[in-house]
Parts: structure tokens; sequence; C-alpha cells
């Protein structure tokens, strides 16, 4: 892991975001199945003497780029096929061919099926003939100018011991590495043929580029006459250029098609890959029986470059990359820009079809190429693994992006290149941010409290309660300004060891996408099959318990939770004890079932009880708990200063990122209808009970109204404190990093700006409330 040291100040955000548009301009006319970022990376620790040499004014030394070509070159087909789509098949133009006849050959294909001869799409078509038959009196010469690509013997007597030779002209791309090669010698005394001094010894087959005749050098006498049993062979022999040649070649025997009237016992099939070109065949060898063959398949290893000078759209691009380059930081803020994503199109897999093999042969578009070397000139000479075909190639085999998409995660890495480069390159990281046990507890804590038991409503001590007790009736008293109080007590409900697997509730178990990633806020979710999995979740209210008297409490004191004036007078003490008599004396049946005439008995129902469950969720114990701390607005973590100081970061950092987490979960639209039906049947609850205030003489109160106004304002304090808690702290652990140097410095640092990107303006949105 690279060593880092301080901080680089920040770009402007308005540089990013230049970015932005001008990349993902270039990039998003190219390919659909590939995936680009098109903003551009932000090291957020970056050492001076890696940064990039750059002077505002463009080099015009370098205002060019390098265009690269690959040519494919004209090859047989297997046995049974066609050309591929797109190529076309050559045409026979020696004096022998019968009208529109193609370059066939059914040498290795049993005797029934034939090779043909293609060449691929938008490439000069060589001239190609078989040369000679001659009556059947076969000579191999190829004429001037050109070059032998197969051969036959079946047509050709025996006595002469020569073949017809398949030859084309070489003076087109799609046949250069043809032209570079040859056969040495000729027939039938193919050992004699030696490689001229021009050219290096490539290969050798006993029967030539296929149906060559070479001398038997021993045979065996059998009933129908001599049999040969080993052959001279012929060599191939091809200029010593590494740079445009037959490359990865390999003997092959198993692939291809064959008639099975014609397949005999160690029968070789002729055919190559589809990615590869047939340069030779030989039906002897490695024990080769029958009328088939082992080919050579080489890959075609033929790439042109030129050079032309980059437009003026290009050189822009590349004056402010090298410039973000100089002084290379998103920003703590730059994770706004990740809306501007748009096209995802020179790194790889934004559709389902990433993995087609289509993707290896596409020609890149010129402005798409220049993208591509600009990046890897600049940003992947100070981040190696982030190099194209190293992204690309990463990115195949950790498809974690397709969850958020490629969109928000190509922000992601972008803006955390430190973390990123490490990953990619196989390097472990020492951020963690998994907790050390399966309960996500802090502290070290094998277990943690459920929802509404860090502190009892009536002040004491709900620590030693077994999960069967925590989710039994709660006490809640209400102390009036006056003296006295009004106690009251919520329902029991089933603890999650008494939802059974199979219940639908498992179906959803929430928790941590990623614990151990320190970057991932995400709210997962999984479904839960056995008994122990069980064990680390909690039943969890996303009202919680304690809600309704925090309500009564600061409606007596006639203010809102954050101590704003409501539209009403404060709710007198006659009111409030009525709540707990049945002043309802006809009301309709509760959710749920049963029947109470107690305004808090029906409101404290409404929130959930046994046979009003259909609003319970399960939520990790470490979540769950640290969620009634934030919904109370207690202490969420009494040591976090201590561990923003720590060495090792990764105890702050999970501890933020939990925070953020609750409140993803809070928001998330599997969780948040619970909250919205919550509050709404809680609301009815309040309706129903102005109605019999007033009916018996009383002067309207408007509790519910109240409750309008006050869960409203209860629900954006839990946003806004949160938010205020999650980015104070970020702000203080950053300026605590910012001045350190080592290896995790970097990685820190670009994990504190994305969970200040997260934690951002952390709403809790009230659409639906009544």
């Amino acid at each position: 892991m690279r060593v880092h040291g301080q901080l680089t100040k920040y770009s402007p955000p308005i540089l990013v975001n230049v970015f932005s548009r001008r990349i993902g301009k270039l990039f998003q006319p190219a390919l659909k199945d590939l995936i680009t970022p098109r903003v551009l990376p932000r090291p957020s620790c970056f050492s001076p003497t890696l940064s990039l040499p750059y002077s505002p004014l463009f080099d015009k030394t370098k205002d060019s780029m390098e265009i690269q070509k690959t040519h494919l070159q004209c090859r047989w087909t297997n046995c049974f096929e066609g050309c591929p789509s797109g190529w076309t098949s050559v045409a026979r133009t020696d004096k022998g061919a019968r009208g529109d006849e193609r370059m066939w050959d059914n040498t290795g294909c049993g005797g029934d099926a034939q090779h043909t001869f293609c060449c691929p799409p938008d490439s000069e078509q060589p001239k190609c003939g078989w040369y000679t038959h001659n009556n059947g009196h076969c000579k191999s010469q190829c004429p001037s100018g050109y070059v032998e690509v197969g051969s036959n013997f079946q047509h050709c007597s025996n006595n002469d011991n020569d073949y017809q030779a398949a030859c084309c002209t070489t003076d087109t791309n799609s046949m250069k590495l043809y032209s570079q090669c040859d056969w040495a010698g000729g027939a039938p005394n193919c050992d004699d043929g030696e490689c001229p001094s021009s050219m290096k010894y490539f290969l050798n087959s006993t029967t030539g580029s296929g149906g060559n005749y070479c001398n038997p050098k021993s045979v065996k006498y059998t009933w129908n006459g001599n049999e040969g049993t080993s052959w001279e062979t012929r060599k191939y022999c091809c200029d010593d250029d590494d740079k445009t040649k037959w490359d990865d070649c390999e003997w092959r025997d198993d692939i291809g098609l064959a008639l099975a009237d014609g397949i005999v016992k160690d029968y070789c099939f002729s055919g190559c890959p589809d990615d590869k070109v047939r340069i030779a065949m030989d039906q002897h060898r490695d024990g080769c029986k029958g009328d088939g063959g082992k080919p050579m398949c080489c890959s075609a290893n033929y790439v042109t470059k030129k050079k032309r000078s980059y437009t003026d759209s290009e050189s822009r691009l590349e004056s402010e990359v090298k410039a973000f380059m100089k002084n290379p930081d998103c920003g703590s803020d730059a994770y706004n820009f990740k809306r501007d994503l748009e096209g995802m199109d020179f790194v790889g897999l934004s559709s389902e079809e990433y993995n087609h093999t289509s993707v290896l042969h596409r020609r890149f578009d010129t402005s798409r190429q220049a993208a591509i070397e600009i990046w890897n000139k600049n940003v992947a000479s100070v981040y190696k693994n982030f190099a194209v075909t190293k992204l690309q190639s990463w990115l195949k085999k950790n498809p974690e992006w397709k969850e958020d998409g490629m969109v928000d995660y190509s922000a992601l890495l972008i803006c955390n290149m430190g973390i990123f480069d490490d990953k990619i390159g196989g390097e472990d990281s020492e951020l963690s941010c998994e907790y050390p046990y399966p309960t996500s507890c802090p502290d070290g804590e094998a277990e943690c409290d459920d929802e509404d038991s860090d502190v009892d409503d009536e002040g004491g001590n709900l620590e030693a309660r077994s999960l069967e007790k925590r989710a039994g009736p709660r006490p809640s008293r209400l102390y009036y300004r006056d003296g006295g109080s009004l106690l009251w007590q919520s329902f029991g409900y089933r603890s999650s060891g008494e939802y059974p697997i199979g219940h639908p509730i498992w179906n959803h178990a929430y928790g941590l996408r990623n614990a151990d990633d320190c970057l991932d806020t995400t709210l997962g979710s999984q479904r839960i099959t056995t008994e122990a999995g069980r064990r680390p979740y909690a039943v969890e209210h996303y009202i919680e318990l304690n809600t309704i008297l925090g309500f009564l409490n600061n409606g007596q004191e006639g203010a809102l939770s954050t101590g704003g004036r409501p539209r009403n007078p404060a709710l007198p003490g006659p009111f409030l004890e009525a709540l707990n008599t049945p002043m309802l004396r006809i009301a309709p049946p509760m959710i749920g079932g049963g029947a109470s005439s107690t305004p808090l008995v029906r409101v404290m129902n409404a929130l959930g009880s046994r046979s009003n469950d259909q609003h319970f969720m399960v939520l990790i114990q470490g979540l769950n708990s640290l969620k009634s701390r934030m919904w109370r607005d207690e202490t969420r973590f009494k040591k976090i200063n201590t561990m923003m100081r720590a060495d090792n970061p990764n105890e702050a950092l999970r501890s933020i990122r939990s925070v953020i987490t609750v409140m993803n979960y809070l928001n998330d639209p599997r969780v948040r209808p619970h909250m919205v039906d919550t509050s709404n049947e809680v609301r009815r609850e309040w309706g129903l009970v102005d109605q019999r205030w007033v009916a018996d003489g009383n002067e309207a109160v408007y509790v519910q109204d109240w409750w309008d106004q006050w869960f409203r304002d209860r629900l954006r304090h839990i946003g806004t404190t949160n938010t205020n808690w999650a980015l104070s702290h970020i702000a203080d652990m950053r300026r605590l990093w910012a001045v350190r140097t080592g290896p995790n410095v970097t990685p820190t640092i670009e994990t504190l700006d994305k969970l200040k990107a997260d934690a951002t303006d952390m709403k809790i949105d009230m659409d639906d409330l009544d």
C-alpha cells in the first residue's frame, strides 16, 4: 500500500463538474455495453512527488494521438461452417474455376464437408486459386506474388507425389501475416527444405498446410498394402517480427464437426476456435487416424499505428485532465456531480450484455480512443491499476456495481481511487468497518439493547431484561408540571425468537449491505432461513414507543420538540387525564382486532402489538439500538472522540457509517411506508379523541392537529440533528487526519469524503403523511 504525505488542497468543484460534462460528451457515443467514468479521479491524499507536470498552455509537442487499428486476417472456416456474419467467401480465380466457385477445401473434414476461405468485413479481397491440377499431374507451385494458404492431394495422381496448393495474393492487410511466412522446400522430399536466412523456423507438419504429400520415413506391411507409420515434415518459416506475427499458437484436435460414419478411433477434428486462424494442418500428428487432421491455430497479431492531431475538443480535455491531476481532489462535495453522469462507455459493463464476446472485437471510434489515451497517460500513470484494460477486467470479475448502477458506482470509483487502486491491484486494505460481532453492536458487545430499552421511560435500567422481556409491555410516565403523573404502558409484541422461519417478516431482515466496506452506507436486506440466522436481529417499531411520551410532554408545555411554537394552545391537564380513561364510550374495533375505549390504549396499539403486528420489521441489533438513541436524541457513541483520535480509524468510521445507514433505513422505500401507515393510524385515534372531547361539552384542543405538527417537526429534528452529528464528526476527524502521514491516510480521507456526501441533508421523507 502506498504511503502518502499531507493532503493537497481541493480542486475547485466547478472543475470537477467541467470534467463530468466534458468526458461524458466524449464517451457517451461509444459502446453501450461498456462503462465509462465520465468524471476524473480524485486522489484525496497525493504525494507531491507523484504530481504530474502541467503548464496552463497546452504542450504542442504532445498535441497528437496514436491511432491503432487491428487487422483481422482471412481464414479457413471449420468443417460444415459458412463464413462468419459480415465476412465474405473468397472467389476462386484460377483457370480451373467453374462459374462462381469459391475457395473450398474438404481436407480434414471426413470426406463429406468442406472448409471455406473467408475474409473479414470491409477488407479488400485477395485473388486466390488452386494451383495446379494439370489433369491429375498436380504441381504445387504458387504464381509469383501468391502464397500458399492450404493444400489438397485428393485429386492428384499418387505417382507424381505432389499436391494442389491454395494460393492467394498478399497485397492486402487481411493477408499481411500470410505474406510474412512460407513453406520451405517442396513435396515429396519434405525434410530437404530449410528456412531461408531471412526467416526463422516456426513449425513443421507432415502434411504442410493440410494436404501436402510428404514421403513416409517408415512403413508397416498390412493385408491391403504398405501403411506409413512416420513421415517427413515440411517446415513453415516466418519473418522475425515481434509486433506483426502469428501469436499464441496451439495444436488442437477437439473443435469442429464430422459425420458419425467418418469418425474412427483417434480421429482428430480439424477446427480452430472462432478467434484463431488455421495456418497448418497435420493429418498424421500424434497418431491422428481417419480423414481428419490436427490444425495449428494462431491469433493474428497485426496492428497498424498512425498519429493524428487531437481535435480542439480532445485538446481541451487533455488540458483539463492535466490541470485536475496537478491538484487532484474531488472535494468533499464532489459526489453531487454523480447526477451529471450519464454515458458510461469506455471502461466496460453498463448493460446486461457486459460479458458478450463481441466486446472483444469492437472497433473504437477515434474520439473514444483519444479519451482512453488521455486517461491512461494522465490517470493510470499515477494510479496504475486504473489503466482502462485493468479496470475493465476487474469490473467484469467484481460485478458489485450492478446493485447501484454504473453511474453511482463510477462516482464511487473515481472519488476513492486510493482505496480502489489497492483493491484492484489485489492489496488488502487496512480499513474495515465490520463489527466484531454479527449483531453489529458497538463497544465489542455480543448483544445490545433492544429498541426503547436503553432507559426505561420510568427511569429504570432495562439492560438486564431478556429478549422475551424486552418484547413485553413497557411503562411510560408523564409528569405534570404542577405535580402528579400519568402512567400507561405499551403492548407486548413477539420477539424475534417467536417469529418462526418462513414467516414473511424474515423475507427482509435489514442490516448493513456490506459490513466490511466503510464506503458503503447502503441498507441491505436478506432472507433468513435458519434458526441461528435470527439471533442477530431485533423486532422493531419504526415509530419508537417513547414517541407518545415525548408528544404528550411537549403538548402540555405548548411547544414542539424543537422548541418551536405550534398553532394551538398547550394540551390542558384535564384532557391529558382523560386520555387514560374509557372516554370513548362507543369506539370502533382497534386495528388488528380487540376493543378498548381508552385513548392511550388504542394509540399504543396503533404503534404495534401482538394482534397488530403488520408494521413490525427486523433490524440488526446494533443498528436497532443506535436508531433508538438517534430517535431519542441521546449520545450516539460515548467514545466517539477517542475513536477519531486513534491510530486505527476503523471504529470511528464504522460508527459514523452506522448513523448514516440508520438514516437510510428510515428513508428506505420498503421501510418508510410502515412509518406512514402507523402515524396515520395514530392520527385517526387522536381524531376520535377530538370528536369525543368536544361532544362531551369541552373546548376543542385539536390534538389531531397537534400530532400533525409535532410528528413532522420531530421527523425534521431527527434528520437535522443526525445530519449535523455526522457532518461535525466527519469534519473533526478530517482535520485530525489531514496532518497525518502513513498508509491509512488516503483511504481514511477518501472514506470521510464519501461519508460526508452521503450524510449531507439526511431528511426523512414525509410524503403521504395525512
